[in-house]
């Protein structure tokens, strides 16, 4: 990202992104309780509310009373989450994101194109956002789930679906954007799932 979209912390941000391991934990502003997680954390806007060292808080200010560390322009054409997530190093293989589902809807959706962005810059990369959705980028990935779960992907590709469940796609198959096909697989265990671009997996216990 450019120095221009800074109005304070530029320096404060590379320092922290450049001491970043694999992984990266984000809080957003939707989050209902104080984080477990003991590592560095990313406080996005008004997730800065639960703000703990060690950290970083970043945001535009528009959603908290408080100034972040990190603050960014409001008049930008990206969200927080957007600018968090391009700004990532490229040996981030796994983000753990809480408090950016659910609320207004269109901001859950391009939450969501945000981390498919994320996603699809490298292979090998995995999104975990609320427990309760999984991101993988391109590849072959199995996971363990006993119940209903929906397959998504927001762009064409090609997916295989396998292992212990009532709706698998054996043979690798072509899929449009939002395919419905993906929607409402029950699984017993093993879901293996190969795709040629990023995938979401909703899970429902």
């Amino acid at each position: 990202m450019s120095h221009s979209h800074f109005k304070a912390g530029a320096e404060l941000w590379s320092q922290f992104l450049a001491e970043l391991g694999k992984s990266a934990f984000l809080v957003g502003p939707m989050c209902e309780f104080p984080p477990t997680h003991q590592g560095p954390g990313i406080f996005v806007d008004g997730g800065a509310r639960w703000f703990r060292e060690p950290g970083i808080s970043v945001g535009d200010g528009d959603s908290w009373d408080q100034t972040p560390q990190v603050l960014l322009h409001r008049d930008k054409d990206f969200s927080d989450l957007a600018f968090v997530l391009r700004s990532l190093p490229s040996n981030i293989k796994l983000i753990e994101i809480v408090g950016f589902l659910g609320g207004h809807r269109d901001h859950e959706l391009f939450n969501l194109g945000e981390v498919h962005r994320f996603l699809n810059q490298f292979s090998g990369r995995i999104a975990h956002l609320d427990q309760s959705v999984l991101g993988f980028s391109a590849g072959t990935w199995q996971l363990e789930h006993s119940g209903e779960f929906s397959l998504l992907s927001l762009s064409q590709g090609r997916i295989q679906l396998d292992g212990d469940i009532h709706y698998p796609l054996t043979a690798s198959t072509e899929i449009q954007p939002l395919d419905s096909r993906g929607l409402s697989n029950v699984a017993e265990g093993l879901i293996s799932i190969t795709t040629s671009g990023p995938a979401f997996v909703f899970l429902r216990t």
